[in-house]
């Protein structure tokens, strides 16, 4: 065969592959009005897409001018001439007699822009078809002083259509790596926000195959699939690695997925030293923020991902433009060659272990922290000043985490050096008590009590042996939270501005919730009002709900409002860690929402329903939200979303939830159980979803369907059950279906249908069989007991009837043997006499 995919500067017509990005391009050249906006990352293959537009939409009545702005110019007129130039000169024939009218207005000296513009409507006054000017390589425009003219003329041009109609006539097609928002630097002008952005994507896998037809390249769809596979669609790696396959087919070579993948590693995953690799490994090794995104993006972490950065991401090559999507890397290709280790690696050479590690505590990334400071110990030589360093930070990082069996290891290694020793000892305690060992970890505090000096360690260890023994000893806590207080000299040399305020808005607040225990409601009102003095916006939220439900002042309903429309007006964003009891944390939400829960502030709950789904919570909905109220609730929040909420714009797994915590509401309470049992029940059968709970629900109804003689019903809700929990089969939860399949198999057998009946019953006695103690709620050891002796039976009468030969192989159930029985296996005639004196019974 001969070679076809050759390595082209541009991609010729016979291999280009029409996309998405085609289709609009068109569109917008045919319409003429706002202007295109080609958004991709390089090696993209977006000048192919110019070009393949050059070279099918033009025609004689529509000119394509093609300006790539990469070669930059020091002055502005110098760059409106350049785009001049190539108008006219790749078409002479067309403008050679209006040469002389251009140098003309040229010779004129005119503003750079008026220059520009008189010599566009010359020209579109002398030909009378549509141009489309194409800017490529805009970005690089940007470093000139004078972007901000051009991109500015150009909106002009669109707005200036009312006095001069020839500009009509004219759009342009801009392209390149740079959102369009910040196209204009300077924010005092307009930003250049009139053009249609063209997001160009990989192949689809239509797509990718409709190259391998043009290619003519001699693969199976296997092989096909393989490729796609690897590249996920990139026109980059598609096109060169089909040409590497090419040319081992050329020299006989029999192409196999493990000669693929041998091709792929060798190419691309050994140096990285090819595009499009290359280039996106160097745009990461510059940017710690994208650097960042990426491990992200590995740890699936994508909450920390905001559109600023996934746009850059995009831009970057590494995700597609579907910014609404959680980010993937775009392919396996890419992926191995920016891998979470070789985005450590890189922050390591640009920053080192030790120091980067400190730094992401200060950003409050722990997780990271931690992996650095930990390799740094394992693969440095360390003094000892570095090694406590080390050892209290990746303590102090994994306490945050909540991992606090981890942290007591670190916080419990020897330390010598101040502030690590006392600091750790102090944390060390807290770490303890929250581990369960009440005792040792509040020993460890009491040391810290009686101190003279007020540093971190102390006033630690007093304000959470304080918290601890706030209900036990109230006074007690009182006099230590006064003792933190009181050393306010000391505590502002150490804490300043906003964390200094969280201490004693914290101290303030929990002062006020035990005089709230003693009775004592002047004492809580003024310990919530000086805490207010020390409070963020945030913080006050939770004061003013504490002042409206547990002090005598609730009167002003008010409130209610204000606490909404404070979260909603002020955009407040939850904070991860419930340390401080003020912080606006997802409990705290929750709160608020269940106070706006009534009758005269409902639409002040929807409204701030609606924006907690849509803003502070990432990947939820207003159904899992009204669950997670319910559940410390005494109000109707469920019924009451039913009532509200078209099933049409719920999610089918959220309706079932819903439908779930109901029937577990009214789980005692027959006929609301039943109200809401049969729509749960549709919602089950449309599923995926199956838990142990809806097990329960179907036991339940089944019962008592049974117990009033109405065997059909139980049994049609009996054969849902299974088969729902066939199609989504969970090994952990089948145990529970022993009580199913035995009601299963008694109503057969009470409908005469033995076949069946005996079937369901040799699958109850298959579950016992297997049962393990704890594994199953609905049955207990004398239930399963019980439910043996009855399978037996029913098995005796079944089988009774059927007559065996003295050679007949079946399989007997001796079911005083054992906890459930045994089962053997023989000729008729070697269990005949035990069946005779019903020792066993025959099961099969």
């Amino acid at each position: 065969m001969n070679k076809i995919l050759k390595k082209y500067t541009t991609i010729p017509e016979h291999l280009y592959v029409n996309r998405a990005a085609d289709k609009q391009l068109k569109e917008i050249i045919d319409d003429m009005q706002r202007p295109g906006y080609v958004l991709v990352a390089r090696q993209m293959g977006k000048t192919n897409l110019l070009f393949h537009a050059k070279r099918t939409l033009e025609n004689e009545n529509r000119l394509f001018v093609y300006v790539d702005l990469s070669n930059s110019f020091d002055h502005e007129r110098d760059c409106y001439r350049n785009i001049i130039d190539c108008i006219l000169e790749p078409n002479e024939e067309v403008f050679e007699s209006i040469d002389s009218k251009i140098n003309s207005i040229r010779a004129k000296e005119y503003q750079p822009h008026k220059e520009y513009s008189r010599c566009l409507r010359e020209i579109l006054n002398y030909f009378e078809g549509n141009m489309v000017i194409v800017l490529d390589e805009i970005d690089a425009l940007r470093g000139a002083e004078y972007s901000d003219n051009i991109f500015a003329q150009i909106r002009s041009n669109y707005f200036s259509r009312t006095n001069f109609p020839v500009f009509e006539r004219l759009t342009y097609i801009l392209s390149g790596v740079i959102e369009p928002t910040e196209l204009i630097k300077d924010r005092n002008k307009s930003p250049f926000n009139i053009g249609d952005k063209i997001y160009l994507d990989d192949f689809t896998f239509e797509e990718h195959e409709a190259f391998i037809q043009k290619s003519e390249l001699e693969v199976d769809n296997e092989i096909s699939r393989e490729i796609y596979k690897w590249t996920n669609g990139n026109p980059r790696l598609t096109f060169d690695i089909c040409a590497d396959i090419e040319a081992q087919i050329i020299d006989g070579n029999l192409i196999d997925n493990v000669k693929i993948s041998k091709i792929i590693k060798d190419k691309y995953l050994v140096s990285y030293d090819i595009a499009p690799v290359d280039h996106i490994r160097e745009l990461i090794k510059s940017n710690k923020k994208v650097r960042d995104a990426v491990s992200n993006i590995h740890k699936k972490n994508y909450d920390e991902l905001n559109d600023e950065i996934r746009n850059k991401l995009y831009l970057y090559g590494i995700i597609s433009s579907d910014l609404k999507k959680d980010p993937m890397i775009k392919n396996p290709i890419i992926a191995k060659s920016i891998s979470g280790e070789w985005i450590q690696s890189v922050n390591r050479e640009t920053q080192g272990n030790f120091s980067y590690g400190l730094s992401l505590i200060e950003d409050k990334k722990y997780l990271d922290a931690v992996s650095y400071l930990v390799d740094y110990l394992d693969n440095s030589e360390t003094n000892n000043n570095e090694l406590e360093i080390c050892n209290y930070y990746i303590g102090f990082s994994l306490f945050h985490l909540n991992n606090i069996g981890e942290a007591i290891t670190y916080f419990s290694k020897p330390y010598n050096e101040s502030p690590y020793k006392e600091n750790s000892r102090s944390l060390l305690g807290m770490c303890l008590i929250k581990n369960g060992d009440i005792k040792s970890g509040k020993d460890i505090l009491k040391e810290f009590i009686n101190l003279n000096e007020m540093n971190f360690a102390s006033r630690n260890a007093i304000f959470n042996y304080a918290n601890i023994i706030r209900e036990e000893d109230p006074e007690q806590a009182l006099t230590l939270y006064n003792k933190i207080v009181d050393s306010s000299s000391q505590i502002d040399n150490d804490l300043k501005g906003a964390e200094l305020n969280k201490l004693y808005t914290s101290i303030f607040t929990f002062k006020a919730l035990i005089y709230h225990g003693l009775g004592d409601n002047n004492q809580f009102v003024s310990s919530i009002n000086t805490a207010m003095g020390y409070s963020d916006i945030s913080e006050k939220l939770y004061l003013d709900f504490l002042l409206y439900t547990l002090s005598d002042l609730n009167e002003d309903n008010s409130i209610i409002e204000v606490i909404a429309n404070t979260i909603i007006d002020n955009e407040l964003k939850l904070k991860d860690e419930d340390i401080f009891p003020c912080d606006f944390t997802y409990a705290h939400l929750l709160d608020y929402l269940d106070l706006t829960f009534d009758n005269n502030h409902l639409e002040v709950y929807e409204k701030l329903l609606d924006y907690s789904a849509e803003h502070l919570i990432a990947d939820t909905s207003k159904a899992r939200i009204t669950i997670d109220i319910h559940k410390n609730s005494e109000r109707n929040h469920l019924d009451y979303f039913i009532e509200t909420n078209k099933e049409v714009d719920v999610l089918p797994i959220d309706l079932l939830n819903i439908h779930r915590y109901i029937c577990m509401k009214y789980f005692n309470d027959p006929i609301k159980f039943y109200d809401y049992f049969y729509r749960y029940k549709e919602l089950l059968s449309h599923t995926d979803d199956i838990l142990r709970v809806d097990i329960y629900f179907f036991a339940k109804a089944i019962k008592e369907l049974r117990e009033d003689n109405k065997d059909i019903k139980a049994l049609q809700l009996c054969i849902l059950i299974e088969e729902i929990f066939n199609k989504n089969y969970l090994e952990e939860i089948e145990s529970e279906f022993i009580l199913i399949y035995f009601w299963t198999a008694s109503i057969y057998k009470e409908n005469k249908n033995m076949s069946s009946a005996l079937k369901y019953a040799n699958k109850t006695l298959a579950l016992i069989g297997n049962f393990k103690e704890d594994s199953t709620s609905l049955v207990n050891k004398e239930g399963l007991k019980s439910i043996v002796d009855q399978i037996d039976i029913m098995k005796f009468q079944i089988l009774s009837q059927k007559q065996y030969g003295r050679n007949d192989k079946i399989k007997v159930h001796y079911p005083n043997q054992g906890v459930t029985g045994i089962i053997k296996e023989g000729k008729y005639k070697k269990f005949a006499d035990d069946i005779n004196n019903k020792k066993c019974i025959v099961i099969e």
